[in-house]
């Protein structure tokens, strides 16, 4: 677990008192075949992209655990599930994000925390651009003690319990 997840937990608890939830949403992906992706390159989309998922998760887990309460939601990804070409390291992270919360959600779920995990489809960005240097100042997010009026989940959002029960057509 790293120092700088457990920071940020704890910061959290500092200044709401407690951690209700937790949104596991970094991710990036570079465009390349398997071959031609370095193993440098592919080991940091992991990083990113599974083991930054593991390490928050892992330090928000023992103050959800005091408070018996808690969500958990992760970013998968449906290019996680078709396995685009050109994005193997991305692909695989996201299956390991799947499989993450999997297990997850049936060791904490008798403790009261819940896991969701998100899984939105293509959508027009500017993600497989290269990357870009902040132009400017991003303004710090404002302190709320409830959710944003108007807040609802997303309807791609799901427990991997619900998906087990969704059935499929045949």
């Amino acid at each position: 677990m790293s120092v700088a997840a457990i920071a940020a937990v704890q910061l959290a608890v500092d200044v709401f008192g407690r951690l209700d939830v937790l949104v596991n949403n970094a991710g990036y992906g570079n465009l390349a075949p398997i071959e031609d992706t370095t193993m440098q390159d592919f080991r940091a989309q992991l990083e990113t992209n599974l083991f930054g998922v593991v390490n928050l998760t892992k330090a928000a887990i023992p103050v959800m655990r005091r408070q018996a309460a808690g969500r958990i939601s992760s970013s998968r990804s449906v290019g996680g599930r078709v396995g685009p070409i050109g994005r193997g390291a991305y692909a695989a992270a996201k299956w390991g994000v799947e499989g993450f919360s999997e297990v997850l959600a049936k060791e904490v779920g008798p403790l009261g925390i819940k896991v969701t995990i998100i899984e939105p489809g293509g959508f027009r960005t500017d993600f497989a651009d290269p990357p870009k240097p902040f132009s400017r100042r991003i303004p710090p997010m404002p302190r709320r003690s409830e959710p944003p009026r108007g807040f609802s989940a997303s309807t791609m959002a799901r427990s991997p319990a619900t998906r087990r029960r969704r059935r499929r057509p045949s």
